[in-house]
């Protein structure tokens, strides 16, 4: 995998005794405003003039510093600096496009134990007129650094088109670049989670976190909380439990639900601080076709794979505890750091019936036919990586793996057309293994071609509709496609979309009997799927009581029905057939059940339903499809 450092074509590093550090280097709180120095020691050779140094502020994985007013100094008298700042803006960005800070030399050179003094967030002057304070990322990270590097020589740039960039001078990268810790700020909320459990099967699995404003996190805090569960309809207050925090300011504890049929939310205060929390709906009764709703990320990274941050074993402590999911398939890049520890963890994180853990990986080395992810039912499994994606599908065991293609219908905007990779190239199929498309993830939906919410990136004739209108039966799924280690969390910028702006993500329900690798991978073959943009809306749909995932005979006469209850008031609901919308119901309630007759004048291929909330977020079932006569 490529590296995403500005210096990632630079042969060879700066000497030794060139160095720098951060003033002040103290840990700094998520989102924090202030000044910081890079200061940088001159080392032997010095820096001549038209010389200098290019920092990029901590953006692996697209970490976001904002550098507000950047000034320069020396320690040398009669020496200028000039700064030109790239890339300062927007603060959502994509790939590389993260801010880089110039600081040339001009007037004098600077020698050996000289320092020069870039300054993010100069508090300004009535010269410049400019008084924006820098500010730092708002996800947390251990050992943030700057990347510094310094053209000594002074000949990095060139007017002369025949001398480029990188073909005289370079900027070379410090032996040891400047770090500091980013840490949560003060807990502002508690986030509570209630994974999948039966009616009737006792008391509720509860698990409660501290979050901070920026929804980091913050695993230092304790506190005794007050659990309590009320009815949504009418606010009584049905039970109540206490829990106190322990290990990484997890508080585990189990709350009895009443064994009535009912919606309930499940509460939380820590008494010391006031802090309050409150889980998404809680409904074991709402059971779609007989089935229990499990939810999955079905696409995410670790710092296994190239791009990604954190370890595996956060990962999958994440996803269980701070998202709530039942299963995950950790996805790391093919060829990535160690393919038998992702074997080895699969296996050791999966508990039948508690919480399922797949053994998967990102086949995108043929970028040119599109990304995929490949899943296995077993944990012994190998990971192909063909140059031909054509010949993916003789190097996987029958039934036992699965391919879902993944942000269908976009690029990676890497220049010459499309860049590194390209839309999903739907020639490339085969029927037993591609079931599925994801249909939703941080880059938003790939439903349809057109843009607009929910479809932000499109166009490109790879969307969800466009393949089905091929002939192609696939169930919907979604994925994050986190590069930062947390499953389940919409916390990660794609495609230069933010998240705190626009109702983007994915996790996948399957319908499934029981929460175990055997179960849930019946009801991936069966299609027994619906994807949310990272939301707990519990959906049923159904054509002539057929489950979502289906093929049934056709008939004159087609009966829809969709249920569904949000985390938010619903907005509409949605009949898709054949690519078009053709009954829409608008609801403007958390909960809705609604039953449609459609009596078309050809026969369909097939049906899907959508769900849109008020607050944009949305779901969406997985076709049903009618069998010709």
């Amino acid at each position: 995998m490529k590296s995403d450092s500005i210096y990632e074509q630079t042969a060879g590093q700066a000497p030794a005794d060139y160095t720098a550090r951060i003033v002040p280097d103290s840990s700094v709180t998520v989102g924090q405003h202030g000044t910081w120095d890079i200061v940088i020691i001159v080392g032997v050779q010095g820096i001549a003039l038209g010389g200098g140094v290019r920092i990029a502020p901590p953006h692996r994985e697209k970490q976001r510093w904002d550098v507000g007013n950047v000034v320069a100094a020396t320690s040398v008298p009669g020496t200028s600096v000039h700064v030109r700042v790239e890339n300062g803006h927007p603060l959502s960005y994509h790939h590389s496009q993260y801010p880089v800070i110039y600081a040339v030399l001009e007037g004098k050179p600077l020698k050996a134990g000289d320092t020069l003094t870039v300054t993010l967030g100069h508090p300004g002057s009535y010269i410049s007129g400019f008084r924006q304070p820098a500010q730092a990322q708002d996800i947390i990270s251990v050992d943030t650094f700057f990347e510094v590097g310094v053209d000594i020589e002074g000949n990095t740039d060139y007017s002369n088109p025949d001398y480029p960039v990188r073909g005289g001078g370079r900027h070379f990268p410090l032996q040891q670049q400047p770090a500091i810790d980013v840490i949560p700020a003060a807990p502002a909320a508690l986030g509570i989670v209630v994974p999948q459990f039966e009616a009737g099967e006792g008391p509720a699995q509860v698990f409660v976190h501290a979050r901070d404003a920026f929804g980091n996190v913050c695993e230092s805090f304790q506190g005794t909380l007050k659990l309590e569960t009320v009815g949504d309809s009418d606010g009584t207050l049905e039970t109540e439990a206490d829990a106190t925090t322990g290990d990484r300011g997890l508080a585990n504890a189990r709350i009895d639900v009443p064994a009535r049929n009912g919606v309930f939310l499940v509460r939380a205060r820590d008494e010391a601080s006031g802090i309050i929390g409150k889980s998404w709906p809680v409904a074991p009764y709402f059971r779609p076709s007989g089935y229990n709703i499990y939810w999955g990320d079905m696409h995410n990274h670790t710092n296994l794979s190239g791009d990604g941050v954190r370890d595996i074993d956060d990962a999958y402590w994440y996803a269980r505890h701070i998202s709530g999911l039942d299963f995950v398939a950790i996805t790391d890049h093919e060829g990535s750091k160690d393919w038998e520890r992702s074997q080895a963890c699969a296996k050791a994180y999966n508990a039948p019936g508690e919480f399922t853990a797949f053994l998967a990986y990102e086949y995108s080395w043929a970028g040119a036919y599109g990304h995929r992810n490949v899943y296995y039912l077993d944990d012994d499994m190998p990971c192909p990586t063909p140059d031909d994606a054509n010949d993916l599908w003789d190097q996987l065991p029958p039934g036992r793996a699965l391919v879902i293609p993944h942000h269908p219908n976009t690029h990676s905007e890497g220049g010459t057309t499309f860049g590194r990779w390209q839309p999903t190239d739907w020639s490339v199929h085969h029927p037993e293994f591609q079931r599925h498309v994801e249909i939703c993830q941080l880059r938003g939906s790939f439903e349809v071609e057109e843009v607009g919410a929910p479809v932000i990136l499109g166009g490109n004739g790879s969307s969800a509709r466009s393949a089905l209108a091929k002939g192609l039966r696939l169930g919907f799924v979604g994925g994050t496609d986190n590069h930062r280690g947390h499953p389940g969390s919409r916390m990660d910028t794609m495609g230069g979309i933010s998240f705190r702006l626009r109702p983007v993500g994915g996790i996948t329900a399957v319908l499934a009997s029981e929460c175990t690798r055997e179960s849930l991978w019946e009801a991936l073959l069966a299609r027994r799927t619906y994807a949310t943009t990272c939301e707990h809306i519990l959906l049923d749909f159904s054509v002539n009581g057929a489950c979502m995932g289906s093929a049934i005979a056709a008939e004159a006469e087609y009966t829809i029905r969709v249920a569904a209850l949000g985390t938010n008031d619903v907005a509409r609901i949605d009949v898709i057939r054949d690519g078009e919308e053709v009954h829409s119901l608008a609801v403007n309630d958390a909960a809705c059940e609604h039953e449609w007759s459609d009596r078309p004048a050809e026969q369909p291929a097939y049906y899907y339903a959508r769900v849109i909330q008020k607050d944009g977020n949305a779901a969406w079932a997985s076709p049903i499809w009618i069998e010709s006569k």
